[in-house]
């Protein structure tokens, strides 16, 4: 059951039903606030959350207060987009952990976001993954923003309708490669094209070109 907090926003009085489990506060506006405010206020209603309620972990727009980000990523693991990047991580798949970059949930699938750094700090610091994979220019342009502790190797997302799957073979095999390599140093790789995955960090974008895949080097941007 959760509990009711109040806050004044727009000389208005409004009321969000906050849940707790497992160390995560979950924030609900109910039904009536989402068509009073319109997602304009509500956006900036997001924004002064995530300035000023740092233990906040999710903040909902949605009108169904079960939606938690445990059940978003049931749904998302059984999308296409979750099954093509399943099949990427293949043997490796036990060992991935998934965020989204920003720690709100829109109203649908149309819901346009901003990333936040703050949420992604969190979860790098909660994971400390050897590789971050990025999906999608949102993610890519967040990512290249964190502190370089981590290996980046940034993908279209997966819901893009030209994406191919040998793009995400390539990922795939560049992904597992690199990993064997930080438990092996001296491994020796049997493919010319992936001599990148030498470096001290890596960094790269696969981009999906007509007929054929581009690797890109990014460069190091630094944390802001």
């Amino acid at each position: 059951m959760g509990s009711c907090r109040v806050f004044k926003f727009f000389g208005e009085e409004i009321t969000f039903t906050s849940f707790e489990s497992a160390g995560n506060v979950t924030m609900v506006l109910s039904p009536e606030d989402i068509d009073k405010l319109g997602e304009e206020k509500i956006l900036l209603i997001l924004r002064w959350f995530i300035s000023h309620k740092e233990e906040l972990s999710t903040i909902m727009l949605w009108r169904d207060s079960s939606y938690t980000y445990q059940r978003w990523l049931g749904e998302f693991l059984s999308s296409r987009s979750g099954r093509r990047l399943s099949d990427m991580f293949g043997d490796y798949l036990p060992l991935v952990h998934y965020t989204n970059t920003t720690s709100l949930l829109g109203r649908g699938p149309s819901s346009c976001l901003p990333y936040v750094l703050s949420h992604l700090r969190r979860a790098l610091l909660r994971v400390r993954p050897a590789i971050i994979v990025a999906c999608g220019k949102q993610a890519e342009s967040a990512c290249q923003l964190l502190p370089a502790s981590a290996d980046l190797f940034c993908i279209p997302h997966p819901a893009y309708r030209l994406l191919t799957t040998d793009l995400l073979r390539q990922t795939g095999e560049a992904v597992q490669w690199r990993l064997l390599l930080l438990d092996y140093p001296g491994l020796q790789i049997p493919k010319r094209d992936l001599s990148y995955l030498y470096h001290e960090q890596v960094r790269v974008a696969f981009r999906q070109l007509p007929g054929h895949v581009q690797v890109q080097e990014l460069p190091i941007v630094g944390d802001k």
